[in-house]
C-alpha cells in the first residue's frame, strides 16, 4: 500500500504549513516509538498504538494494540474500517487522521487539536503542596522532626550514657576483682545495648580483636561528647614502648602547610592531637580491622630522616623496600664477652658474604677418617677461629667463640654423615644431616629455638671421658674449672682404690721398714694419678679433646687454668624486623634458598640472605605479581613488640652504625643451652 502522510500545523496568523512523509508498505504503525512508520509524538499515544492495513483498493482497516483504542464516527472503539469513497476520520489523543484516497493512494491529513487550559495560578499550585488542610504547616512539621531526633538521638542517649546505673558499678567491681579495672564485661552491662541508644552514634561494627566490647561502650568511651584518648587505650594495652623520642618524631614529620596546621590546631582543641593511637589504630571499620597499614604512615617520615633530623638518625633514608631501602645491616658480635657482649651493625650482608669467601679459604681439610670424632684426631678448624680477636680488629663476622662448620655436617660423603647413619639419627640414614636435626623451632613455629648441647648436639658428640666398671662419666658442660675439678678428682680417686686394692692386709711384713715400704708405694701411686689427671685434663683441652672441637680454648701460661671462650648465640641478627618461618615454609621454600649452609666452613659465617633475595619475591606496596610488602610487613611501630632481646630505639640513641660497637645483648642463662653456649 502506498500512502502519502501530510503533517498540517496551523500557525497563530492562521497559515497553514505542511510536511509530508512517504510510506511504502502493504501495512504500516502508529505510534509513539521511533520505529513506527507513522510516528506521533505524544505521551498520551502508546510507543506500538495501532497497524493500518489495506483491506482491498480503497478499504482500509484500522486496529489498536494492546490496551489501546481510537475514535472513529465519534465512538471509542478498538477497529475500525474505512471505506475511503469519501474523507474518513479516526482520532489518537490529541491527533485527527483524515484518510481519503488521491489518484489510486492513499493520503493521511494528521492535525494535531489542543483544548487550550487554563493554567493555575501560583497560589493555587503551592497549595497542593501544603500541609494547611491536615492542620499542620511545613514550619511547624519541621521543627518537630528536629525536637524528635534530638530526643532520640542526643538526649536519649547522653541520658542513657550517664545513667549510674547499679549494673554498672557492678560491672565495674567485677572488672577490678579480674584484673581488669575500668572494663565494663559485655555479659554483665547492656543497658545502653539493649535500649539501641549507642547504635544511634555508632559508625560500625568493631574489629575482631575489640568485638568483645560491642556491648560496652563506655569501656572506650569514658566521657561523653569526647574522643578516646591515649590514656584509655594504655590501661589494657600496657607496656607498650614509643616508636621513638617524641622530640625527635615530631622533628622527622613533614611540615605541615598552612591548612594542615590550621586543622591540627582545631583537632587539639577537641582532644584529637596529631600522633594520637587512633590515628593508626581507627576502630568501627568492621572485619577490615583497625590497623592503618598503608606504606606512606612510615615513609613520610622515614623518607627524609638524615636531613630532617640533620644527622641526629643513624638509619638510613627508606622510601620504598622495592626501589628505595638500605641493604641489610645484622648486629654480629664483635667480641663474646661474659654478660655484655659487644656488638656492631658495621657491615651489610654482602660485605659479610664476601669475608665469609675468603675465610674458607684457609680452613684445615679433613680427612676420611673421621677426624675430629677419633681419639687422637684433629677437629675442623679454621686458621679464622684460632684465636678471639678485640673489638678495635674484628674480622667481618659473627664472632660468637665457636668452632663449627656447616658444610662438614650437611656433607653427604664426610664422616659426620656416616657416624649419623651409624648411629640411626632421622634424616642421616638416607644421606645427610639436615637443618631441622640441629635447628629446634621454637614454641610459635615463626623463629628457632637456641641451639642446646644436650637436646641438639649430644647424639653425635658425648661428653662421656670414662666408661669403667659399667658406669660412663661424663664431663659437666659449661664449666671449664668443673670439668678440671671433676676429672682430678676421679682419677686421683681410681689410683687410690687401684692401690688399696692390690694390697693384702691380713699378710703385712712387721717392723718400720714395711711401713715405710707402703708409704712410698702410696706417695709413688698418688704422684702416678696426679700426673695422669694432668694428663687427661690437657687432652680435653686440647686438639681431639671433647672442649677442642667446638670451643675457642682459653690456655693458662701455667698449671691448668683452662678456660673456654664465651658463647654468645644471636637469635634475631635483624632485630628491628619481623620474620616468620612458618609463612616462607608453608609456600614450599626450603633452607638453602636463602642460607647458603652448606658452603660454610666457619662458625662465623652469617648466613643471612640478602635484600636482593629477599626482593625476588618481595616488591612495593602496589605489587601486582609479587609479594606486596608495605613497612608494616617486617617492622613493628613499637619496638620491643615481640622480640624481648630488641637494642634501644634507634632515633633515640643510635645503633652503633656510627659508632663501630654496642653493647646490648646479654646470653641466654646455662639452663637454656645446657651449659655455655
Amino acid at each position: 500500500m502506498a500512502a502519502t502522510v501530510r503533517f498540517l500545523t496551523r500557525r497563530a496568523n492562521g497559515q497553514e504549513s505542511v510536511r509530508l512523509a512517504q510510506i511504502e508498505a502493504e501495512s504500516f504503525t502508529i505510534g509513539r516509538g521511533s520505529d513506527c512508520q507513522l510516528e506521533l509524538s505524544d505521551l498520551r499515544v502508546g510507543l506500538l498504538h495501532a497497524h493500518v492495513t489495506e483491506l482491498s483498493p480503497g478499504v482500509v482497516a484500522v486496529e489498536a494494540e494492546g490496551s489501546q483504542s481510537l475514535i472513529s464516527g465519534g465512538r471509542r472503539t478498538r477497529r475500525a474500517e474505512l471505506n475511503l469513497s469519501e474523507p474518513r476520520t479516526i482520532e489518537i489523543a490529541p491527533f485527527r487522521l483524515t484518510f481519503r484516497r488521491e489518484e489510486s493512494q492513499t493520503v493521511i491529513d494528521v492535525v494535531r487539536e489542543e483544548t487550550a487550559l487554563k493554567a493555575p495560578s501560583v497560589e493555587e499550585a503551592e497549595a497542593v503542596f501544603r500541609l494547611r488542610g491536615a492542620g499542620l504547616s511545613k514550619r511547624g512539621a519541621a521543627w518537630a522532626l528536629v525536637a524528635l531526633v534530638a530526643v532520640a538521638c542526643l538526649a536519649f542517649p547522653l541520658w542513657i550514657f550517664g545513667r549510674p546505673a547499679a549494673e554498672t558499678i557492678g560491672a565495674q567491681a567485677f572488672g577490678r576483682a579480674h584484673g581488669a579495672p575500668g572494663l565494663l564485661h559485655a555479659s554483665v552491662s547492656t543497658t545502653a545495648t539493649e535500649l539501641g541508644a549507642g547504635q544511634m552514634w555508632s559508625p560500625g561494627p568493631l574489629s575482631e580483636a575489640h568485638a568483645f566490647l560491642s556491648a560496652d561502650c563506655k569501656s572506650c568511651h569514658t566521657t561523653a561528647l569526647r574522643s578516646v584518648a591515649d590514656a584509655t587505650c594504655l590501661r589494657c594495652h600496657k607496656g607498650l614502648q614509643d616508636h621513638a623520642d617524641a622530640h625527635l618524631m615530631s622533628r622527622a614529620m613533614a611540615p605541615a602547610s598552612l591548612f594542615e596546621a590550621g586543622n591540627r590546631a582545631i583537632a587539639a582543641r577537641f582532644d584529637k592531637p596529631v600522633g594520637r593511637c587512633a590515628d593508626c589504630h581507627m576502630e568501627h571499620q568492621g572485619e577490615r580491622g583497625f590497623m592503618n597499614t598503608r606504606q606512606s604512615q612510615c615513609v613520610d617520615c622515614h623518607a627524609h630522616l638524615a636531613t630532617r633530623l640533620g644527622g641526629r638518625s643513624t638509619v638510613g633514608d627508606v622510601s620504598d623496600f622495592a626501589t628505595g631501602h638500605p641493604a641489610f645491616r645484622p648486629t654480629v658480635v664483635v667480641a663474646p664477652r661474659d654478660g655484655a657482649p659487644v656488638l656492631t651493625r658495621r657491615w651489610t650482608t654482602d660485605e659479610l658474604d664476601r669475608a665469609r669467601i675468603l675465610r674458607d679459604g684457609p680452613v684445615i681439610p679433613h680427612g676420611a677418617d673421621c677426624e675430629g670424632f677419633a681419639s687422637g684426631k684433629a677437629n675442623f678448624r679454621s686458621v679464622a677461629d684460632i684465636a678471639t680477636p678485640s673489638a678495635d680488629k674484628a674480622r667481618p663476622g659473627d664472632n660468637n667463640g665457636l668452632v663449627f662448620s656447616h658444610a662438614v655436617h650437611l656433607s653427604a660423603s664426610g664422616c659426620v654423615a656416616g657416624l649419623a647413619r651409624q648411629l640411626g639419627i632421622q634424616r642421616a640414614k638416607s644421606g645427610a644431616l639436615g637443618c631441622a636435626n640441629c635447628h629446634t623451632a621454637s614454641r610459635d613455629g615463626g623463629g628457632f629455638a637456641p641451639v642446646e648441647m644436650k637436646r641438639d648436639c649430644s647424639a653425635c658428640h658425648s661428653l662421656t671421658f670414662d666408661t669403667a666398671n659399667g658406669l660412663s662419666r661424663t664431663l659437666p658442660h659449661g664449666e671449664p674449672r668443673l670439668v678440671v675439678a671433676s676429672m682430678l678428682d676421679f682419677y686421683k680417686a681410681s689410683a687410690v682404690d687401684a692401690a688399696a686394692g692390690a694390697s693384702d692386709p691380713d699378710r703385712r711384713l712387721p717392723g718400720q721398714a714395711a711401713a715405710d715400704q707402703r708409704a712410698q708405694m702410696r706417695a709413688a701411686t698418688l704422684d702416678h694419678a696426679d700426673s695422669r689427671a694432668v694428663e687427661r685434663v690437657r687432652a680435653i683441652f686440647s686438639p681431639g679433646g671433647a672442649c677442642y672441637g667446638c670451643h675457642e680454648i682459653i690456655r693458662p701460661a701455667s698449671g691448668l687454668g683452662f678456660g673456654v671462650a664465651p658463647v654468645v648465640l644471636q637469635q634475631h641478627f635483624l632485630p628491628k624486623a619481623e620474620f616468620d618461618h612458618r609463612v616462607h615454609m608453608t609456600a614450599g621454600m626450603t633452607c638453602e634458598q636463602c642460607h647458603a649452609a652448606r658452603s660454610s666452613q666457619s662458625a662465623s659465617d652469617v648466613l643471612m640472605p640478602s635484600i636482593q633475595t629477599c626482593r625476588a619475591c618481595h616488591r612495593s606496596e602496589h605489587a601486582f605479581a609479587e609479594v606486596r610488602s608495605p613497612c608494616i610487613t617486617c617492622h613493628l611501630f613499637h619496638p620491643g613488640g615481640s622480640h624481648s632481646q630488641t637494642l634501644a630505639s634507634t632515633l633515640a640513641d643510635g645503633d652503633g652504625a656510627d659508632r663501630g660497637v654496642v653493647t646490648a645483648l646479654t646470653p641466654l642463662p646455662m639452663a637454656q643451652t645446657g651449659g655455655r653456649r
